[in-house]
């Protein structure tokens, strides 16, 4: 018995689900990676709060910083340009799910 006093799902079961979700999960990933590498860019959402991680430079505003430059590096790794999309920690969900930016390139908390 669980903790909320139901017996577990069967090992077979929970294989079986794990496999198909990683499945889907793959398969999703590889058509994101063939449209970044068809459109030749990839918009990378970095989240530019003012620290050294990411800010705005005040003179070009283009965003600087380890996360910008992690996501520069990022896409030359991939063979494609960088398009960097400031984001903040209230919109940053939102534009990945909204399909405004393909990756996320910011500190993320986990609050069960």
């Amino acid at each position: 018995m669980t903790r909320h006093g139901r017996a577990p799902y069967p090992p077979s079961l929970r294989r079986c689900c794990g496999t198909v979700c990683l499945s889907l999960n793959a398969a999703w990933a590889d058509a994101t990676l063939d449209r970044i590498k068809q459109r030749g860019k990839v918009p990378i959402g970095v989240l530019v709060g003012g620290s050294l991680f990411g800010s705005i430079d005040p003179v070009t505003q283009q965003p600087v910083g380890w996360n910008p430059e992690l996501a520069r590096d990022l896409a030359r790794r991939l063979g494609v340009e960088a398009e960097l999309v400031p984001v903040q920690p209230s919109n940053r969900v939102q534009f990945l799910q909204q399909g405004k930016v393909d990756l996320l390139i910011a500190s993320m908390e986990y609050n069960p």
